[in-house]
């Protein structure tokens, strides 16, 4: 069997810190190794010729001929499995994976549990918490995938859990996963400039589901719950209704929201968390029901749960100048993101947000943002490529517009009055004027520190 997998040829297309782990992988292997890449100089291409010498490297172009000589193709998630090279490929009969594929191989005969997590938004959030009540499980655990860490890195482990973050584009190239526990936590438009239309993305999260043994279901969301065929093992979960198979939300009699199992049986009260919003206790009602499945004990949870106090950038409170609170939700990128931050932050009859918004739309539509920013804002401030498609929607609402994040903290503390919040969730991609959404988030807080 080893002979045979070694005499596969591979072509890693696509490097980066994904397609460069997937290559040492298979060079550690002895395995035949193509490296392809649509960039003069990729990144990690001279780690890997150091390290590998006599590694073969194509870089400029993707040469479709020579991807028909491989066997199978380790595909970046940063490259779209509809390029034509790539298609070509397909149609000759060659295999497209990923490093999620790769990773998986060497599980098949353990008894390692796989959660799979996905989602527009949230997923890092979920994927975190549910890592750590793995953790305090299990000291043998991975989380691991798009949360930032590849998953290449923990091969030939011992495990008991692996907590997977993926995204649609590390999805479209899913084919081995089975026997795991999966959830796609919400879906709502993004990367619009990747794919064809709504259904086409939603196609993606959904491979998420084949083969899983049992499954997370979050019954607010139409997305998830329309036309699938789940395992008879499911746990449900709403911030709207009362669930019998599942979690749900109850107000108590100091006004907080407890966290209800099967409609009777209190885990958690609100006012025991450190994460705040409608849409971090949907976060934690999902990681309940993943750990759930997993058969982590609830004692654990709950008092990872307590003591977890969320990541970077994702609603992060900063400081509070003046009798103003200033909130980083710079991983709002895109517009389902910052409709859930405001639905969390946001009080209908105060109208105390100032929203920070703009950047790279990414083809989104911006009608319900705008529907959301009506209900919970008083001004907005816009920035990036996108601002004026934000602006076409906000019909009465005051905004205006500025050339620099700078700006644009300066403007929102002056029209902030005490109580407000000036929120930046951004509800788009942030490379027009940044690095990346921690650059921007890293950029804001630095700011607001600054403000006198």
């Amino acid at each position: 069997m080893e002979q045979q997998l070694n005499s596969k040829k591979y072509a890693v297309v696509g490097l980066g810190m994904t397609g460069l782990s997937a290559a040492r992988y298979l060079l550690s292997k002895k395995r035949s190794v193509l490296i392809m890449d649509t960039r003069i100089n990729p990144p990690g291409l001279k780690e890997l010729t150091e390290q590998y010498p006599n590694v073969r490297v194509l870089t400029g172009a993707l040469d479709p001929e020579k991807l028909i000589e491989v066997d199978e193709i380790i595909l970046s998630p940063g490259l779209s499995v509809h390029l034509p090279e790539i298609q070509h490929a397909i149609k000759s009969g060659v295999q497209v994976s990923g490093d999620i594929d790769l990773f998986l191989e060497q599980l098949d005969s353990t008894q390692t549990q796989v959660i799979a997590i996905t989602g527009s938004n949230g997923k890092s959030t979920v994927t975190a918490l549910v890592g750590e009540m793995a953790r305090a499980a299990s000291s043998r655990t991975a989380v691991c995938g798009n949360i930032g860490v590849p998953v290449l890195d923990f091969v030939d482990r011992d495990l008991d859990f692996v907590v997977l973050e993926l995204s649609s584009f590390q999805l479209e190239t899913l084919n081995r996963m089975s026997g795991h526990i999966a959830t796609i936590l919400n879906i709502s438009e993004d990367h619009m400039d990747r794919y064809e239309s709504i259904e086409d993305y939603v196609r993606a999260k959904q491979r998420i589901l084949m083969g899983s043994r049992a499954v997370v279901v979050n019954l607010d969301d139409d997305y998830t719950t329309c036309g699938q065929n789940y395992p008879a093992a499911h746990v449900d979960y709403s911030l709207e209704v009362s669930v019998k198979n599942g979690f749900s939300l109850q107000v108590t009699e100091d006004g907080n929201k407890a966290i209800l199992f099967n409609g009777d049986e209190i885990w958690v009260n609100g006012s025991q968390l450190k994460l705040k919003g409608l849409h971090n206790l949907a976060n934690i009602m999902a990681a309940f029901s993943l750990g759930q499945l997993a058969g982590i004990r609830k004692e654990i949870m709950v008092d990872v749960a307590c003591r977890f106090a969320g990541l970077d950038h994702r609603c992060e409170w900063v400081a509070e100048k003046n009798g103003t609170v200033f909130i980083d939700d710079s991983k709002g990128t895109n517009v389902g993101a910052t409709i859930a931050a405001l639905r969390g932050l946001g009080d209908e009859s105060l109208k105390h947000i100032v929203l920070i918004a703009g950047g790279i739309g990414k083809g989104a539509d911006f009608h319900e943002l705008g529907q959301m920013i009506q209900r919970f804002c008083r001004k907005v401030i816009l920035i990036g490529q996108d601002a004026e498609l934000i602006a076409k929607h906000l019909n009465s609402i005051e905004h205006l517009f500025t050339d620099t994040l700078q700006n644009a903290v300066d403007k929102a503390y002056e029209v902030a009055k005490p109580g407000d919040l000036v929120l930046l969730s951004p509800a788009c991609a942030s490379m027009d004027m940044f690095k990346n959404f921690e650059d921007r988030g890293n950029q804001f807080k630095r700011i607001v520190g600054e403000l006198q």
